[in-house]
């Protein structure tokens, strides 16, 4: 019957009263107990198991959640792509005054237009582009850009 040290673990003559190894006391008796290899073997299969649900499940779970939680966002009100309003301009030379002669949406604001180049001002300060209002006191060059999409709805130079 093998003797095992009970401090190192290493296997020892039945005979010894001191571990050759470590130097620790051995009971009369001795001690029959097998090595804790098949304990170390068990961790490293715990070992691997922690690593794999760590590197490869949890990332899973996480990509599917974000995907099906986009998924279920495209075409709500949550995810939208602005579309570019179709609005018309008129220019009077005389006046220096620019002119919305058409509007595609009765929800486009005018803080959604940017208006770039000297004017005095908007008829219609705020609220919603409605067709009559008028860009006041237009000089040089003007642009007016939709913020939303970034698209170009007018350019004018006035001489």
């Amino acid at each position: 019957m093998a003797v095992f040290c009970p401090s190192c673990g290493r296997s020892i003559p039945d005979d010894s009263r001191v571990c050759a190894y470590c130097g620790t006391p051995i009971p009369a008796h001795g001690l029959q107990k097998a090595p804790d290899t098949e304990k170390k073997k068990d961790n490293i299969g715990l070992i691997i198991a922690v690593v794999l649900i760590l590197v490869i499940i949890i990332p899973i779970a996480i990509a599917a959640t974000v995907y099906v939680y986009v998924s279920g966002m495209i075409g709500s009100n949550h995810i939208s792509t602005p579309t570019t309003p179709d609005i018309s301009f008129a220019v009077n030379t005389n006046t220096h005054n620019i002119t919305v002669t058409t509007v595609s949406s009765p929800v486009i604001l005018w803080s959604n237009l940017h208006i770039i180049g000297m004017y005095n001002r908007t008829s219609s300060i705020s609220g919603f582009v409605t067709v009559g209002d008028n860009i006041i006191g237009c000089s040089g060059y003007i642009t007016i850009v939709y913020i939303p999409t970034g698209a170009l709805l007018y350019s004018h130079t006035f001489s």
